[in-house]
């Protein structure tokens, strides 16, 4: 009995006392940071590696871990898993893991003797929380830049009184209590509408239930001029017959606010189309990596000529 209670001395230091500070770190602060803290940190630090601000290679990757980090040390729940039981015990979480519950493991093992087992996976004896999709509205230029959204969120957390506190002013007994917080939704350059974005386990909390997800799912409003399939984009510019027959010059807005020409010296032919490499969506993962840009060419007819214009044009086509 003996070397089952050193046994079980030294796994519980080792699960209590090591330091995970990977995402304290992330975002420069101390592992005591307050809420406002970390929502400063992150809202000085998402600024300086944006990559719409920041050229550098690193940044789109830096901006990513960040988000990363706030998403979870701003979660009550989620920080305080992590602070004991690192990113393992956050993915073993989302798995149906309750980490927690390792502690009620060891003190049943402890008082029945050795050995124990541990339940991991689908072992848990909690409850999952009920998951929620909310859509989210995008411009193509949003897709095609990137974009962060802050949008505020209100949810139940477990107070912090004990259990059955009937004269916590916080929750009134009722064990959870509201919490307004945000969720730093983070639209990559290159995805598609219809894309999900999960937040893990930023669901309602609630006693012995493990708090489920909230996923946003991209949803593209229509564009102006431009038009997407795939990673490439398609628009229809329309000339006039004149331009049509001897060629022209225009000049292309893009989404990114660049303008680029395009120029044509032979006879466009209506319905035409054009194809501009490396000038569509950038590719998520790696955003200069670009499709194509595919231009349809529409001829501006006249409505009506009068007999000189007939006698005018037929001369010049005779000379053809």
């Amino acid at each position: 009995m003996k070397i089952q209670t050193i046994l079980l001395s030294l796994i519980l230091f080792i699960l209590i006392f090591t330091e995970h500070t990977k995402l304290y770190d992330i975002l420069e602060i101390k592992k005591d940071a307050s809420e406002a803290e970390i929502k400063k940190a992150y809202h000085r630090l998402s600024k300086k590696y944006h990559p719409d601000l920041n050229p550098s290679e690193d940044a789109h990757d830096k901006f990513i871990e960040l988000a990363n980090a706030y998403e979870i040390l701003s979660d009550p729940q989620k920080r305080k898993i992590y602070d004991i039981h690192g990113e393992e015990g956050l993915q073993n979480n989302r798995q149906g893991f309750n980490p927690f519950d390792i502690f009620q493991t060891f003190t049943q093992s402890f008082q029945q003797g050795f050995p124990f087992t541990f339940e991991f996976g689908g072992g848990s004896r909690t409850k999952k929380g009920v998951n929620l999709e909310l859509e989210l509205f995008v411009d193509l230029v949003d897709l095609y830049k990137g974009k962060i959204f802050w949008i505020p969120y209100t949810k139940n957390v477990i107070c912090s009184c004990p259990k059955g506190g009937y004269n916590c002013k916080a929750c009134n007994g009722k064990s959870t209590k509201r919490l307004d917080t945000e969720l730093i939704v983070v639209v990559e350059a290159g995805m598609h509408s219809g894309d999900p974005i999960v937040f893990e386990l930023a669901g309602d909390e609630e006693p012995n239930t493990i708090p489920g997800d909230i996923t946003f799912i991209l949803t593209q409003t229509p564009h102006q001029f431009f038009t997407r399939n795939g990673d490439d984009l398609y628009m229809k510019i329309k000339v006039s017959l004149l331009d049509a027959l001897i060629g022209f010059k225009v000049s292309i807005a893009h989404l990114d606010g660049t303008t680029f020409e395009i120029e044509e010296n032979t006879v466009t032919s209506p319905g035409m189309i054009r194809k501009y490499s490396g000038k569509g969506m950038p590719k998520r993962n790696f955003p200069s990596d670009k499709g194509d840009l595919l231009i349809e060419f529409q001829v501006d007819f006249p409505k009506s000529l009068t007999e000189n214009q007939k006698k005018e044009i037929s001369s010049i086509f005779n000379q053809i």
